[in-house]
């Protein structure tokens, strides 16, 4: 035993900063399994089901998928026959909507998840007797196990991009500096929410770029056969970075270039390593056909309508980029220094970059931030900023982290360590802000980890309006999620449905008419409303503010076709309350429904229930509001 220790403690005596990289990197990651659940979207469908299909179908193809569960995933964005994440491709085969760099990255640890499936079915056959085959990947009872493994994958790949984060850092900066700079990139950024909880593009997007500049700052330290096999490994990455994330594609040519301009002749074995860039490019040419337009779009295609990539999806006018400066930087929701305002300090190091531009690497970090900066710019031409209704704050900024986060340890250098600093109270005021500002990232990101709310949906899907919101924040409602989960506002459910009763005294529609009887529309269609309420009970309400997963009041609207059975629509009929009305009070609640497709008529039922607590809802004392409703044939 004593030698083992020993040799321990020579290891890490002899590979200090191995040893640092390997305890941030199972901090992260312990970190980022502490909420015990995916932050994902739809996107990531077809990257955390490829390997699977590979590794058990022995296809490269999503043929399997045709009519599987996943058809049913999202309908209100399928385009034709399939939902938007796959695509039927021209070669008459179904594969995935998104890039496949995501897949190939991460193949080494779906292979060694395959290889723990089917050793837990071995280990479960042997002890029950009962063959336990591998899981049909196309049924709805496997996406438990997806989401599971599309968990672990995030969490793993962001860890491994810290810790590559800290060595880069610590190349360049003391081993406390580079401490504090992983921490941020770590832990005060949208890293911990957007690329650690599910596997996004941006996910591996960061792992690529993080090692890219662990790798270019070591050729620039390195010389002889080391730096040939370092610019042939920078060579491999930049050519899988397009096919993880399209956009990243100017980090590529950045890097090509500084590469050419300091290496000369050298960029040669660059060169050779970038044929990796062939893997991504003979999938979309395998599948959509030979094409400059079809390399760089590939399945996107199958979400344009108007012929052109760049014509569906930017807008290249002043007045966008103006209003996508200022969005993606200082919307309440979605602003990258409103939920990650230690950044600011970032930008403050550009100026001190600048000064150190004769360096080789100052130069490579000026390559990258003016890579960032062209990223953010296009990202101002983009007609949507959000990033989706799904997303906690600034999910398209977080492909610029490495670089902004990287920049923050030249700010860190110039005011805590540098030695020419003479005024005091200025460095202890800049210190103040910092730690203030790093506080406050850290609770963003604590409160978006753990706090769950679908924000973007609830009352109604974001609109204008809503995106500006600054009472009802992400944020806010994120943190009242958080509390609520704690403080469990409702004690004996039963007893409390028992003294809930709710009384509506209108409903209007979204062009303030009243919703009456003898209502003619057609078929499908959405309509936007507003109910005006009373809580006639005794037990006070609790609205959509609260971000509670169960307990919120609203009111329940359902069709009921002429034999009196409810039929389903494409959206569930549901008007959030709004506040904490108590008895007596007045109220309002706010949402949408879908109107059935099938022409008919029907009643249209509105009453008030509880979230989370239908079983409850026949012993409802309150009084359903009834709308005779006619949907008339398509002409």
């Amino acid at each position: 035993m004593n030698k083992v220790l020993s040799r321990v403690q020579q290891f890490i005596h002899t590979k200090n900063q191995t040893a640092i990289a390997l305890i941030v990197f199972v901090t992260c990651l312990i970190v980022y399994l502490a909420n015990d659940r995916a932050i994902t979207s739809n996107d990531n469908i077809p990257s955390s089901l490829l390997a699977f299909n590979w590794l058990k179908n022995h296809t490269l193809d999503l043929d399997v998928f045709r009519n599987s569960s996943y058809y049913g995933t999202n309908c209100s964005r399928c385009l034709g026959n399939a939902p938007y994440f796959f695509v039927e491709a021209p070669n008459g085969h179904l594969t995935s909507t998104y890039p496949i760099g995501v897949s190939i990255v991460t193949f080494p640890l779906y292979f060694v998840f395959f290889i723990w499936v089917k050793f837990w079915d071995l280990i479960q056959t042997l002890f029950t007797g009962v063959p336990h085959p591998f899981p049909d990947i196309t049924k709805q009872n496997f996406d438990s196990q997806r989401l599971y493994f599309e968990k672990l994958a995030a969490a793993i790949s962001t860890a491994l991009a810290v810790s590559i984060f800290y060595l880069s850092v610590r190349l360049k900066f003391s081993q406390s500096i580079a401490l504090i700079s992983t921490f941020i990139y770590a832990f005060a950024t949208s890293t911990w929410v957007s690329s650690a909880q599910g596997l996004r593009q941006h996910t591996i997007s960061n792992l690529v770029v993080t090692s890219l500049i662990f790798c270019v700052l070591k050729v620039n330290a390195s010389g002889g056969n080391r730096r040939r096999i370092l610019l042939v490994l920078t060579g491999i990455l930049c050519g899988l970075l397009p096919g993880v994330r399209v956009s990243s594609f100017l980090f590529v040519v950045s890097i090509t270039l500084y590469i050419i301009f300091i290496y000369r002749k050298e960029a040669i074995f660059f060169f050779l390593g970038f044929f990796s860039l062939l893997l991504n490019a003979g999938w979309n040419f395998h599948y959509f056909g030979f094409g400059l337009s079809r390399f760089i779009v590939g399945g996107y295609s199958r979400m344009t309508t108007k012929g052109s990539f760049f014509e569906e999806y930017y807008h290249f006018t002043l007045e966008r980029l103006a209003g996508g400066f200022l969005f993606l930087l200082a919307n309440p929701n979605f602003g990258l220094f409103m939920f990650s305002p230690v950044l600011l300090f970032g930008i403050l190091a550009l100026f001190e970059v600048f000064q150190l531009k004769a360096n080789r690497d100052e130069q490579f970090i000026l390559c990258m931030t003016f890579a960032a900066f062209g990223l953010f710019i296009q990202y101002c031409f983009f007609r949507t900023w959000t990033g989706g209704n799904g997303s906690y704050g600034p999910r398209y900024m977080t492909d610029v982290l490495p670089i902004i986060t990287y920049l923050i340890a030249y700010s860190i250098a110039y005011w805590f360590e540098s030695s020419h600093q003479k005024n005091i109270g200025l460095r202890l005021g800049i210190c103040g802000i910092f730690l203030t500002c790093l506080m406050v990232s850290t609770f963003v990101q604590v409160t978006g980890a753990f706090g769950r709310t679908p924000w973007g949906n609830i009352p109604i899907p974001l609109d204008n309006v809503r995106v500006w919101e600054w009472q009802d924040t992400q944020l806010h409602r994120h943190w009242n999620s958080l509390y609520f989960k704690f403080a469990q506002p409702i004690g004996d459910k039963k007893k409390y449905r028992q003294a809930f009763s709710g009384q509506i005294q209108q409903i209007t529609a979204s062009n303030k008419q009243l919703l009456t009887s003898n209502l003619v529309v057609s078929p499908s269609r959405k309509m936007t409303l507003k109910a005006d309420l009373k809580n006639t009970g005794t037990a006070q309400w609790y609205g959509y503010q609260t971000g509670m997963e169960r307990g919120v009041a609203l009111v329940r609207a359902r069709f009921l076709n002429e034999a009196g059975e409810e039929v389903e629509t494409a959206d569930r009929g549901r008007l959030f309350v709004s506040g904490m009305p108590k008895a007596g009070d007045l109220a309002v609640a706010v949402g949408s429904i879908v109107f059935p497709q099938a022409p008919g008529h029907y009643q249209l039922v509105f009453d008030v229930v509880i979230q989370g607590m239908e079983k409850f809802a026949n012993e409802s004392t309150q009084f359903p509001r009834v709308v005779q409703v006619k949907v008339k044939e398509r002409f």
